[in-house]
């Protein structure tokens, strides 16, 4: 999907966030947007996610406290390897994962040709591209990255120590943290007004 004009993902608000969720219309459609949405995860790595990763127990369908994204699935930075990332469950994706029925092994999202292989970012782009779309949104220029970049920008916005949104999103330095914080306009007017 394409990028805002500075070249990073669109800044997704909480209320343009339900839209677009309100036209995601399969199931497992609406369950990675959450977990993206609550994880600040990349998309190719929920993609790969395996059952096991969230349910401990997928027959009686018993969560684990956290998600485990492996290494394998997670991008490499600036020559480093890459590691692996584990984020605790938020209320609000608990609820989303407690009422969804997953497969008993293997891929969590399986391609719906293929079920021995994991879906595509370029499916969850296409759904993702569709449901932004219907919702009136295109002109946001909104990607599958929007929403690690709502997710950290929302932390930093909340007032969550920087070293603590570094801890949850795995990035390995500030310096590329800070790249994804949007600059809040009304923070903005109100550092202007704290001058008189």
């Amino acid at each position: 999907m394409e990028k805002s004009t500075q070249g990073k993902a669109a800044y997704i608000s909480r209320k343009e966030a339900a839209k677009i969720r309100s036209f995601l219309t399969l199931d497992s459609h609406r369950l990675m947007w959450d977990i993206a949405r609550y994880t600040g995860e990349r998309w190719g790595a929920i993609a790969q996610l395996k059952v096991t990763d969230i349910w401990s127990d997928p027959v009686r369908r018993y969560l684990r406290e956290t998600i485990v994204f492996r290494k394998e699935t997670r991008k490499r930075g600036g020559g480093k390897e890459a590691i692996a990332r584990e984020i605790e469950i938020h209320p609000e994706l608990h609820r989303s994962l407690s009422a969804y029925i997953p497969p008993t092994v293997g891929w969590l999202f399986p391609s719906p040709s293929d079920l021995l292989h994991h879906v595509t970012l370029r499916s969850c782009d296409k759904f993702l591209r569709r449901a932004v779309t219907l919702a009136g949104l295109s002109h946001k220029k909104i990607s599958t990255h929007s929403t690690r970049r709502s997710f950290i920008t929302d932390l930093s916005r909340n007032g969550v120590d920087r070293r603590v949104i570094k801890e949850l999103t795995g990035h390995g330095s500030y310096e590329m943290l800070d790249k994804y914080i949007e600059s809040d306009p009304q923070a903005r007017r109100r550092a202007l007004a704290s001058l008189i």
